[in-house]
């Protein structure tokens, strides 16, 4: 007959708690600075005893941000999308068609004029505008009205010789002379009615289908200068949009004149406590951005002085390493953090990369150099007239010592919004 035996036994047991201020901490360090106006905003209005110096605060309210997002206009946001589709040696022709956009969105420059102005040739120029073309909000950069609402329709998938035939007749469309449209295209008066309700569905000027909101405006964190006498990076904080908060002494002297009871000393115990947490923690917040983001940018300063396709392969164990932080740290620092370099604002996430190996020594190339490799070869095929395949582009690589397997050149084509070069050929003979 088995008998229940109870019996104690020591257990020891390790448990570890994180305080709500400590969790709030982490979250204020990962927040970008639209959430962090937003958080300090709230905590300021349930302390009294915050204040903050008058230079600051007119970047502090409501409407500092909303005025920065208004300030980041189409032409800011075709900045920003142009950096992803081009090469730093493009900024001049870029920037010339991007400054003669009028108020609709229609470019007012010919490649020509462009060709003449920075010295390169017209057939250069007309591929920078096309390309140019297919970036955001759709029909941006377009010439005309037709070919605008000619982009659209191709966006539709309906577009074909009809649709062609009625653009080329804006006038006749504008008139609703239905009969002289339905001879001119051969077809009946529904598909017609058809035609011109679809083309009446689209957005007349590009600058229509333009929505601030759609956009999720980047606010520079760090400003990132170059001192080239010196061939070193200047890194700061941005200031016109950082915060700081003090102490109000002068209002807590006064309360405390004022009252005479307990619960009013403990209250202001309470704000005084809360008021140093929240000073520390920004505090805390800027100083780690600008120690991670120096390490970062400094690893990664031949990008900024050299050119593009110099980036190096970098991790966050890496970047933890050289502050001396865990890597989880490092992912909370550059979550939602950018910096501001010669106009143009990066993820500092960009800046990290993982690596490929290289045969011919024992550093490795990053893969963000080896996109930049590939897309130039690809760029060059036109002019080449050749077409390579994946598997010829691996062999392209191992030849310049970059060991690297076909899927990942499929992978890294696919991620460039590259066609395979069967759809390339096609292209190209067409």
């Amino acid at each position: 007959m088995h008998r229940n035996i109870l019996s104690q036994r020591p257990s020891l047991k390790l448990k570890l708690k994180i305080n709500k201020s400590t969790i709030t901490s982490f979250q204020v360090l990962q927040m970008s600075i639209a959430e962090l106006h937003e958080f300090s905003k709230k905590e300021i209005e349930k302390n009294p005893i915050i204040t903050m110096p008058s230079n600051y605060r007119k970047n502090f309210n409501d409407k500092s941000i909303e005025q920065y997002a208004e300030n980041s206009n189409i032409k800011s946001w075709l900045y920003q999308q142009s950096y992803a589709l081009f090469d730093n040696e493009n900024n001049k022709l870029i920037k010339a068609f991007i400054e003669n956009l009028d108020d609709n969105g229609f470019c007012r420059i010919s490649p020509l004029e462009v060709a003449e102005l920075n010295n390169t040739s017209l057939k250069n120029a007309t591929k920078i505008l096309n390309k140019l073309k297919t970036l955001d909000p759709i029909g941006i950069f377009s010439e005309s009205l037709e070919e605008n609402l000619k982009i659209q329709l191709k966006k539709m998938g309906v577009f074909n010789n009809k649709y062609d035939t009625v653009l080329k007749n804006l006038e006749l469309l504008a008139s609703y002379n239905i009969k002289k449209l339905m001879q001119l295209c051969t077809i009946e008066e529904n598909d017609i009615r058809l035609i011109i309700k679809n083309i009446k569905s689209l957005n007349p000027r590009p600058i229509d289908s333009f929505s601030p909101e759609t956009v999720n405006t980047a606010i520079p964190d760090i400003i990132v200068k170059k001192n080239i006498k010196n061939n070193k990076l200047v890194i700061s904080i941005n200031k016109n949009q950082s915060l700081k908060v003090t102490i109000d002494k002068e209002y807590v002297k006064e309360m405390k004149n004022k009252s005479n009871g307990d619960k009013t000393k403990i209250y202001l115990r309470k704000c005084m406590t809360h008021a140093k947490w929240l000073e520390s923690t920004l505090n805390r917040r800027y100083r780690t951005i600008v120690i991670v983001s120096s390490k970062i940018l400094n690893h990664q300063k031949d990008y900024f002085f050299k050119s593009t396709e110099e980036m190096l392969p970098l991790t966050l164990k890496q970047v933890g390493s050289m502050c001396g932080l865990h890597e989880t740290t490092i992912g909370r620092t550059v979550k939602n953090k950018f910096i501001l370099y010669e106009n143009n604002t990066f993820s500092l996430k960009a800046f990290f990369n993982s690596k490929i190996k290289k045969s011919s020594s024992k550093n490795n190339i990053s893969s963000l150099s080896i996109k930049f490799k590939l897309k130039k070869i690809i760029n060059a095929e036109e002019n080449n007239k050749i077409i390579y395949s994946d598997q010829k582009l691996v062999e392209l690589f191992f030849k310049n010592g970059i060991i690297i397997s076909r899927r990942t050149i499929a992978k890294y084509r696919e991620s460039l919004n590259i066609p395979s070069s069967i759809v390339r050929s096609r292209q190209i003979n067409f």
